[in-house]
């Protein structure tokens, strides 16, 4: 009996340490399934009954009794069993979830699917339907032919211009904006392209009536204006706004002196805000001191209200001389790159003195720019009569802004859009002005008028028409701490000494 005892203490402590050994290796094995990848340790455990039997005959230590050792590499072995039918088990229930899921997205991108060629349709079938409409109804179509042939006033009140002069420009224009019809519809020709433009421009409504009016839709007329008006300046700035030679620069000197009586004056200065709605994530930046938002188009004119040199987009925030300061044309002025004539006498007198641009108080005084003397200062006669005549010389610039708020309202709206956009119009407007104003002067349209501008009628200036409109063109007109150097200073004095001497006017 006591020998029976010992052989079961023995047996028992051989057996506990197995069986933990035998959880170990449980464990590990639930282990490695865990980490790895789907089906690989069922692919492992789904071997044959011999092998698991043999991995359990390898475990079980050969020491031990026989008889034990049997029990234990059976117990083993169903163990191996319930761990591989496990493993096979949650592969199953795997593959059904990922079936389920399977078959759910393909569900819903059916239905994404069918949804946007439900929309697509819709699409087509309206834009079809603009087509119909447009043949019939359009305002190009129906209204702009029946004015071409009947009625040129209500042409050129239409879009500020002839239609000999808008057929030129179509056929500028035509190779950059015009599209080719597809199956599905016919495309918008490159003339109704063109008028849709032209009276966006010069009516200043929003967008939101013109769909009505051409019956196209909202977002294919947003494309076309953009497009026409990188299209207009492409095409016309190198023809009726290209960067003047000196030559070009000696006539506008001798055209300032025969209607301003301000000789060796090539050109006057200034800044427009152009309204605009406040850009996201701007701050102030566009926020100017006239109280809305804005961006600036700065400008060098010619004495018979042409542009010269524009530069669209500085925040409104910035006045003239910081917008002047990094405008091309005053970084090409202060390193002496621009192709100004030397100096020249002045009518009858033999004092040289250098071509200038004039502008207002913003802008700093220097030897190729003159500005009139501070208003704030202690005005002498000599010194008011010097700002007068600089005054009545720089209203061109102020005139020409007036001419084109006037012409092509779009710039008394607040333009709605990206400000690449909104530049593209802008500059199209200054190209478009300066082409009306040539074929004005040799044709005898009436795009510019003389009661348009600001005159002079017995010793008194008569402010033009568009300075009485609803909303007036409000110029930049921050003053900044500018210092002058003694050169500039000694230049300014002797053109106000022949203002007050030689150069006198009745």
């Amino acid at each position: 009996m006591k020998a029976d005892s010992d052989n079961a203490a023995v047996a028992l402590g051989i057996l506990i340490p197995l069986m933990l050994l035998i959880m170990l290796v449980v464990f590990v094995v639930l282990i490695r399934q865990r980490q790895c990848p789907a089906g690989c340790l069922s692919k492992n455990m789904s071997v044959r009954h011999a092998d698991r039997l043999s991995m359990a005959d390898s475990i079980i230590p050969s020491s031990m009794d026989e008889t034990n050792r049997n029990i234990m590499i059976a117990a083993t072995s169903s163990l191996l069993i319930a761990a591989a039918f496990k493993s096979t088990e949650e592969k199953k229930e795997t593959e059904k979830k990922e079936e389920i899921l399977g078959q759910a997205i393909f569900s819903g991108k059916v239905r994404i699917l069918q949804s946007f060629d439900h929309l697509t349709y819709t699409a087509g079938k309206l834009q079809d339907c603009y087509s119909q409409m447009r043949e019939k109804h359009g305002m190009y179509e129906a209204l702009t032919k029946e004015m071409e042939a009947s009625d040129d006033e209500l042409f050129f009140q239409t879009y500020r211009m002839s239609k000999e002069q808008m057929d030129f420009i179509a056929s500028c224009v035509s190779s950059l904006i015009e599209k080719n019809d597809t199956v599905m519809r016919p495309a918008i020709v490159a003339k109704c392209r063109l008028a849709m433009t032209l009276r966006f421009l010069a009516s200043g409504d929003s967008m939101f009536s013109f769909p009505i009016a051409f019956r196209v839709s909202r977002a294919a007329l947003s494309g076309i204006i953009m497009e026409t008006c990188q299209a207009l300046w492409t095409v016309l700035q190198p023809l009726y706004m290209k960067p003047p030679t000196e030559e070009d620069l000696k006539l506008v000197s001798r055209e300032f002196n025969d209607l301003w009586q301000f000789p060796n004056c090539i050109g006057a200065v200034d800044g427009k805000h152009c309204r605009i709605h406040k850009p996201p994530n701007s701050g102030s930046d566009y926020h100017n001191f006239h109280d809305f938002e804005s961006i600036v188009l700065m400008a060098v004119v010619d004495a018979r209200y042409r542009f010269l040199y524009i530069d669209v987009g500085a925040k409104g925030k910035e006045n003239d001389s910081t917008v002047f300061r990094r405008f091309s044309f005053g970084k090409a002025l202060e390193v002496n790159r621009l192709p100004v004539p030397g100096d020249k006498e002045l009518p009858n007198t033999s004092c040289p003195l250098p071509h200038i641009f004039i502008g207002d108080e913003a802008f700093p005084l220097k030897t190729n720019f003159l500005k009139p003397f501070s208003r704030y200062g202690d005005l002498t006669t000599d010194k008011k009569i010097f700002n007068y005549r600089l005054s009545r010389a720089r209203r061109v610039v102020e005139n020409t802004f007036g001419i084109i708020a006037s012409r092509f309202r779009v710039l008394k709206s607040t333009m709605m859009g990206k400000l690449e956009t909104i530049d593209h119009i802008v500059k199209a407007v200054c190209v478009l002005h300066n082409f009306l104003m040539v074929t004005n002067a040799q044709n005898g349209n009436s795009y510019f008028t003389p009661v348009l501008v600001d005159r002079e009628a017995n010793g008194q200036i008569i402010p033009g028409s568009w300075r009485r409109q609803s909303i007036p063109v409000l110029p930049s007109g921050n003053i900044s701490g500018n210092f002058s150097g003694r050169d500039a200073l000694k230049i300014r004095e002797a053109f106000k000494d022949y203002f007050c001497g030689v150069g006198r006017v009745p």
